[in-house]
C-alpha cells in the first residue's frame, strides 16, 4: 500500500510503502495520510501530479449532460410512478376506441391522463431546455428540478372507472 503524507496546502511531504501495517499520523498532526491506488487517490474527486493533490474540475459541459441525464431519469419514474406501462397502453386502447365509438365522456376523462403526461413533458422540456442555456455551474445547481412540485396534481385515471363509462 503507498501512502502520501499530504500537508494543508495539498503538497506531498513523504510517500510511505506500507504493507499490512496500519499507517498512523499522530506524531505529524499537520500531515494528513492518503492512500494512493496506481499514482491516483483512492478519494474520488482529487487527482495526484507526483507533487500535489488537486481537485478534479469537472466541465460544465459534463455538469449539464450529468444533469440532463439524471432529470430525464427523475420525469420517466415520475411518470412510470403514476402510469405504468400497462396501464399506460390500456388508456391509449380504451382512448382509441371511446372515439371510434363517439363516446365523448370516456374520451374526455381519459384524455385527462394524456393532458397530465402533457404538461409533465411539457416541464421536463422547459427544465432541459434551462440546463442546456446554463453558463456557470452555480446557475445550473440553482434549477428547480423537483419534478414533483411542479407539476400539475395527477387526475388519477382508471381503467375500471372509464370502461364504467357509457356516455
Amino acid at each position: 500500500m503507498k501512502i502520501a503524507l499530504v500537508n494543508s496546502d495539498n503538497k506531498v511531504e513523504n510517500i510511505v510503502v506500507a504493507s499490512g501495517v496500519e499507517f498512523c499520523t499522530s506524531a505529524y498532526p499537520e500531515l494528513t495520510a492518503v492512500e494512493l491506488v496506481d499514482g491516483m487517490l483512492c478519494d474520488v474527486g482529487m487527482t495526484y501530479d507526483g507533487e500535489t493533490f488537486s481537485p478534479v474540475t469537472v466541465s460544465l459541459d459534463k455538469l449539464k449532460e450529468d444533469a440532463l441525464q439524471e432529470f430525464d431519469v427523475k420525469t420517466k419514474a415520475f411518470i412510470l410512478n403514476c402510469y405504468d406501462i400497462e396501464r399506460q397502453v390500456s388508456l391509449s386502447l380504451i382512448r382509441t376506441d371511446a372515439r371510434l365509438d363517439g363516446l365523448t365522456n370516456r374520451l374526455a376523462y381519459v384524455q385527462q391522463a394524456v393532458d397530465w403526461v402533457n404538461t409533465v413533458l411539457g416541464f421536463h422540456f422547459y427544465v432541459n431546455d434551462l440546463i442546456r442555456n446554463c453558463t456557470s455551474a452555480e446557475e445550473l445547481s440553482a434549477i428547480d428540478t423537483d419534478i414533483g412540485a411542479n407539476a400539475p396534481t395527477d387526475p388519477e385515471i382508471w381503467i375500471e372507472t372509464a370502461m364504467g363509462i357509457t356516455d
